[in-house]
């Protein structure tokens, strides 16, 4: 191992998908129950991570699947919602190790989250040398394309570098593509791992 990649939510971001639907529920007076079983994420919210497609067509999307209508501050507010602070002990951690091991950041996300965690947790940041984000560089995961992009941009194999995600599509992904993989279920199992990295002299 010559170098860290994490995935973003789910593993240093805490994500709350329920206080999306309900911010949802309570602009719209629908019952979170209908929204929970109307979502998916679809086409739509794919090529919104990729960035084909902007909010507005993103939120249309939304409003004909989960049958609402909504302001789009309503709409940015819910969404917004997901973000709901930072695993403090694996950044912790991050920190910890430093420069020791080259570390960067690959999410799948969008302009509308990314402007908010940049605003939010950007200072928490900073030990990471550069954060991939999807809708910028057009690739998401588990596409093979996209760990091998962000490898070579890393500058290492990817048989060289071990990614910490919450996804099992996303590890086996990365795993498919030769890079060694921490599946995250839980805050805890990131921070083991990191505490076995040697950190800076």
């Amino acid at each position: 191992m010559k170098a860290l990649l994490y995935d973003m939510g789910g593993v240093l971001v805490r994500t709350d998908h329920e206080a999306v639907f309900r911010h949802w529920s309570s602009a719209a007076g629908e019952p979170i129950a209908n929204l929970r079983r109307r979502w998916r994420a679809g086409d739509a919210y794919r090529a919104f991570e990729v960035g084909s497609i902007d909010f507005e067509d993103f939120t249309a999307s939304l409003s004909r699947q989960l049958e609402i209508t909504l302001s789009p501050d309503d709409w940015r507010s819910g969404w917004n919602q997901l973000l709901a602070g930072t695993f403090d002990d694996v950044l912790a951690q991050a920190d910890r190790i430093g420069d020791s091991l080259p570390q960067c950041i690959f999410t799948n996300t969008n302009p509308v989250h990314e402007a908010r965690w940049r605003t939010l947790y950007g200072h928490r940041l900073t030990t990471f040398r550069h954060i991939y984000v999807s809708s910028t560089i057009g690739l998401r995961k588990p596409n093979a394309d996209a760990y091998r992009h962000v490898a070579t941009d890393m500058g290492f194999p990817c048989e060289e570098i071990t990614f910490l995600d919450d996804n099992t599509e996303n590890i086996a992904g990365a795993k498919a593509v030769g890079m060694q993989a921490v599946h995250v279920t839980h805050p805890t199992i990131a921070e083991r791992f990191l505490a076995s990295v040697p950190g800076e002299p």
